[in-house]
């Protein structure tokens, strides 16, 4: 799809309006349990930015790097390297 982008606060408006299209149709093929767990999900991204704590949650990459060395320790302890 090609348009005008404008950018609002570092975001391409036309883009967010391509996302928000986007769920909607997606919203309508889901079954229902799992586009109202959807929708709460976005409720929650929403109010989490409205109160500028978005960037109190990990990154999925610093939770992984977190379970990644959980688990080589815990692998490492078994083998005797680590108690």
């Amino acid at each position: 799809m090609f348009g005008l982008r404008i950018r609002r606060n570092g975001v391409s408006v036309l883009a967010m309006t391509q996302l928000a299209e986007q769920l909607d149709k997606k919203l309508a093929t889901w079954n229902p349990e799992i586009a109202a767990q959807v929708e709460q999900l976005v409720r929650d991204v929403i109010a989490k930015a409205d109160a500028n704590a978005l960037d109190l949650l990990p990154s999925r990459k610093a939770v992984q790097h977190v379970l990644d060395t959980l688990d080589e320790r815990y692998t490492k302890g078994r083998s005797g390297w680590l108690i």
